[in-house]
């Protein structure tokens, strides 16, 4: 495949479909991103490289950063790529609404997620010091076991989704005992919390289940 630097001169710029409709572009949402979101990220690497030209929900167009070192360079230079959406023009033109289902994801909030700079750093201090104050063996005790009770819960049958019946609660089942979540209501509020959005923003019903084969 070729590898294209985001600061290669001949990378791409502007928007993706500034000059046509956007026919032909790949969408990152629909069956085929439910079923094989895999596959669409390998086809994008081979055709494009590391940035590819792709539609969001709605066919709001925007650039995929699909390399581990172009991804680091973006997140680490806020000065040419900011976390600040509220500049982000096809918003500011209004050709996407507030509305739109992906501004949940894109839009701008009051948190270090979408600040830069001093007020980044004051937001992302606060997340910080809550999670350095779980030690390493707290947090490793309390993912034993919620692991153990998610196996539990599925050992009999003698098969599980990875995803939709273990990884995607265990995260926020360890977090609910950071939050003081009283003991016996811990499950309900994390799978609650969990699931309230499903896989990708879609119902459980609708979740591509995935299975690692090892």
């Amino acid at each position: 495949m070729t590898e294209q630097a985001v600061n290669d001169p001949d990378a791409p710029r502007g928007c993706p479909v500034a000059h046509g409709t956007g026919d032909g572009l790949t969408r990152l949402y629909g069956p085929e991103a439910a079923t094989d979101p895999r596959g669409i990220y390998e086809r994008l690497r081979e055709e494009h490289g590391s940035v590819a030209p792709v539609l969001l929900e709605g066919d709001v167009p925007a650039w995929l950063v699909l390399g581990y070192r172009d991804n680091r360079r973006v997140l680490d230079t806020p000065r040419q790529f900011t976390r600040d959406a509220r500049i982000w023009r096809d918003w500011r033109e209004g050709r996407v609404a507030d509305t739109s289902p992906i501004m949940p994801m894109v839009g701008w909030r009051p948190d270090c997620v979408s600040q830069d700079g001093e007020p980044h750093r004051r937001l992302r201090g606060a997340v910080t010091d809550g999670l350095l104050a779980a030690s390493g063996r707290g947090v490793r005790r309390h993912a034993t076991y919620f692991a153990n009770k998610q196996i539990d819960a599925f050992v009999d049958a003698g098969r599980a989704d990875l995803v939709a019946d273990y990884a995607e609660y265990l995260p926020m089942l360890v977090l609910t005992r950071f939050w003081g979540f009283p003991r016996g209501r811990e499950s309900a509020r994390g799978i609650q919390c969990a699931g309230s959005q499903g896989w990708g923003g879609r119902p459980a019903a609708q979740r591509p289940h995935h299975r690692d084969p090892r």
